[in-house]
C-alpha cells in the first residue's frame, strides 16, 4: 500500500499532467480580462496543497471551464467572475453542509456517471486533435514522446520531460523571461451588480457541470483509481471552501475534475505528495515566470496531454450496468454539452422506471448515503 505522499519523478511528472486544461484558461484570464498571475497562481498553489494534505491522493485542482472560457471571451469582467466564484461556493458549500448532494447522488445510478465521464473524454479528446491540427509540430511530437516513454515503461517521466523540452524551445528562440519579484495579493469583493450578472451569465451555467464532472464524476473514479470512498458532499465542500478563499484573493474560480485526476493518474501520480510538488512548482511560477512567457510554450504539447488523460478517464466506461444509457449520455454530451447530457440520462433513466418495457437495468447505485 502506498504511503499518503510520495515525492518522486513519477509524482511530478503526474502532478504536470493537468497543465493542458489549466495553462490556457489561467493565460486567458491574465492577458484578456484584469486578472493578474501571480496571485491566480498562488491561488491554485495553495489550493493544490490544502488538496493533497487532506486528501492524500492526487486530486485535481482546475479552473472552472464555463466561468473561464467567458472571462476568455470578454462574457464576464474580472468583478463579476468574482461574483461568480463566489456565487458557486456557497452554493455547493450549502449542499455539502445540508447534505443535499448526497441524497441527490443516493437516486443515480452509475450508468449516468459513466456517460458523462466518456462524454468529458470525448470533448476532452475533440479539444486536443483541435490544439494539434493547430500546432502539428509540437503536437505529434508530444505524442511520440509519451507513446514512447509508455512502451519503455516510463510514463512517469513523460509529461515532465515534454513540459522540460517546451521551456527549453522557449528559451532558446525567445529568451529567458524578465523576472519580476514584487507583487501582492489584490483582495476585492465585488459590488451586488456584479454578483448578480455573474450569477445570471457565469454561475448559472457552471452549476450543473460542477456538480456532475467535479462532483459526481471525480467521486466515482477515485473510487475506480484509488479504491477510496470520497463521498460527493466531502468534494463539493472542498469546492466550496476554494472558491470563498481564492475568488475575492485574485484567483480564478476553481473546482476538482475527474479529467485531470485521470491526468495525474496516467503519468504516474498515486499520492497527496503529487499536489504538494505542483503547489510547490506554481509558487515559483509566481515569483519567475510572467504571462507573456508562457503564452510562448509551443502549445501542442498541451494537446497531447490532453489526448492521454481524455483516453483515461474514458477507459472504464463498460463498468456501467446499462451501456445503452452511458452511450446515449455520452453522445448528447458531446454535441450538446455535459450538463443536457446529464438531463437527458436523469430523463431516460425515470422514463424507464415508468414504463417497464423500456427497462435498461439501470438500478444500482455507486454511491453511499451514510453522511456527506
Amino acid at each position: 500500500m502506498l504511503p499518503k505522499f510520495r515525492f518522486s519523478v513519477e509524482e511530478l511528472s503526474g502532478s504536470l499532467a493537468d497543465m493542458g486544461s489549466m495553462v490556457p484558461f489561467i493565460i486567458g484570464a491574465v492577458l484578456i480580462a484584469d486578472f493578474k498571475l501571480a496571485p491566480v497562481l498562488l491561488m491554485f498553489a495553495a489550493a493544490h496543497i490544502a488538496t493533497g494534505l487532506y486528501y492524500g491522493i492526487p486530486m485535481s485542482v482546475q479552473p472552472m471551464k464555463v466561468i473561464g472560457a467567458l472571462v476568455i471571451a470578454g462574457g464576464l469582467t474580472h468583478g463579476q467572475a468574482v461574483g461568480a466564484g463566489l456565487v458557486v461556493g456557497v452554493f455547493f458549500l450549502l449542499m455539502a453542509v445540508s447534505g443535499t448532494i448526497s441524497r441527490i447522488a443516493n437516486m443515480l445510478p452509475k450508468s449516468i456517471i459513466r456517460g458523462t465521464q466518456l462524454g468529458m473524454a470525448l470533448i476532452i479528446a475533440v479539444k486536443a486533435v483541435d490544439i494539434i491540427s493547430q500546432y502539428p509540430v509540437s503536437g505529434v511530437l508530444g505524442i511520440l514522446l509519451i507513446i514512447g516513454f509508455f512502451i519503455a515503461g516510463r510514463q512517469g517521466f513523460s509529461s515532465i520531460t515534454l513540459l522540460g523540452l517546451g521551456f527549453i524551445y522557449t528559451i532558446l528562440f525567445f529568451g529567458l523571461p524578465e523576472i519580476n519579484l514584487s507583487f501582492n495579493l489584490p483582495v476585492y469583493f465585488p459590488d451586488m451588480a456584479e454578483i448578480i450578472d455573474g450569477t445570471l451569465i457565469g454561475a448559472t451555467s457552471q452549476i450543473p457541470l460542477t456538480f456532475v464532472n467535479a462532483i459526481l464524476g471525480t467521486s466515482l473514479l477515485v473510487s475506480d483509481l484509488y479504491s477510496r470512498n470520497i463521498k460527493p458532499g466531502t468534494l463539493a465542500a472542498s469546492t466550496g471552501i476554494m472558491n470563498l478563499i481564492s475568488a475575492p484573493m485574485g484567483g480564478l474560480p476553481m473546482c476538482h475534475g475527474s479529467s485531470g485526476v485521470a491526468a495525474h493518474y496516467k503519468f504516474g501520480a498515486r499520492t497527496g505528495g503529487s499536489n504538494i510538488l505542483m503547489g510547490m512548482l506554481l509558487i515559483l511560477a509566481a515569483l519567475f515566470i510572467p504571462a507573456e512567457f508562457l503564452a510562448l510554450l509551443p502549445f501542442g504539447i498541451t494537446g497531447a496531454l490532453l489526448l492521454f488523460a481524455g483516453y483515461e478517464l474514458g477507459s472504464k466506461f463498460r463498468d456501467t450496468e446499462s451501456l445503452y444509457l452511458t452511450l446515449v449520455v455520452a453522445v448528447v454530451s458531446l454535441f450538446t454539452n455535459i450538463g443536457i447530457g446529464f438531463i437527458t440520462g436523469v430523463a431516460l433513466f425515470l422514463l424507464a422506471r415508468k414504463i417497464p418495457i423500456l427497462n435498461m437495468g439501470v438500478s444500482e447505485n455507486v454511491f453511499e448515503t451514510d453522511g456527506n
